[in-house]
């Protein structure tokens, strides 16, 4: 019950439901203040996840590395790096050994606060502390040194990940793909797709709406055009929206309005739950991975 109230947001239900537990002197564990501290930190509520933290020390209950770890992706998500720098370094002085998910949610923070090289550092740590890389690891890194514009080193560190045998899942291709195009390496994100397919990899819609991007950028209209219009004989199970808006991103990026307007009557947008796949594809389109 707790958990379902705290994934509808409802806080004060959840204070209550807690409240009343201790009042029924109900024992309370690691688990149920887990399932607060998570919940608060997904929000944003830090300072919040912070206090009940606090209770549990207060109640000589020890939180464990799940609960920690959740509060460094919480400092890490609202980009309070020091703070979670400073409680992963105190791990093991409380008797703790930070696993591989602390490590990845702070190498996160440090990628999307724009600092690469620290999160580079981080990283060269992690088998210094006993523990393996995993494929969130190597998306993470990938992700922070492509945006970073340090695309030699991503294609190195994805050469490192196969040696390693770390199997790439499709958010690693798809960002090998961006960080290819982003460098306006259009041929060779090509011959990229073409080993993803080789690979028996489930292509997605975002696979398409980085090489469309990517060839929007590098001037080649046609070129995109084609790859849009070859999407429906490729077999590929998308929503109409999403293929509306990527029919939009070329056609804006070309500025060929006419073309756009008639797509949008040939194709059946009358759905309403296809809504939300329409943000999420306009997104994509127009800058995929910066979120």
């Amino acid at each position: 019950m707790l958990q379902g109230l705290c994934n509808f947001g409802r806080w004060k239900d959840a204070k209550d439901l807690i409240t009343e537990m201790v009042d029924h002197k109900i024992p309370l564990n690691v688990i149920t203040f887990g399932i607060l501290v998570d919940a608060f930190c997904k929000e944003g509520m830090v300072k919040e996840a912070e206090d009940v933290v606090e209770i549990m020390m207060q109640r000589n209950m020890s939180p464990d590395v799940v609960t920690y770890t959740t509060l460094i992706d919480g400092y890490s998500l609202v980009g309070q790096i020091h703070k979670a720098r400073k409680l992963l370094d105190s791990m093991p002085c409380r008797g703790l050994k930070p696993s591989i998910i602390s490590y990845n949610s702070l190498i996160n923070g440090y990628c999307k606060k724009g600092k690469v090289e620290e999160a580079r550092r981080l990283f060269l740590e992690v088998p210094h502390k006993g523990l393996g890389y995993d494929v969130v690891t190597y998306n993470t890194m990938l992700h922070g040194l492509f945006c970073a514009g340090r695309f030699a080193e991503g294609l190195k560190l994805f050469k490192d990940m196969q040696a390693r045998h770390v199997t790439p899942d499709i958010l690693t291709y798809n960002t090998m793909l961006n960080g290819l195009c982003m460098n306006k390496q259009i041929a060779e994100a090509f011959s990229f797709l073409d080993v993803m397919k080789d690979k028996g990899v489930n292509l997605d819609i975002t696979t398409y709406s980085i090489l469309i991007h990517g060839l929007c950028k590098d001037g080649k209209f046609d070129n995109a055009r084609n790859l849009f219009n070859s999407l429906p004989s490729r077999g590929e199970d998308f929503h109409p929206i999403q293929l509306l808006c990527l029919c939009f991103l070329i056609n804006h990026k070309a500025k060929g309005y006419d073309d756009c307007s008639r797509k949008l009557a040939s194709i059946d947008i009358s759905s309403v739950s296809t809504a939300s796949a329409a943000l999420e594809a306009l997104w994509i389109s127009e800058c995929p991975f910066l979120v």
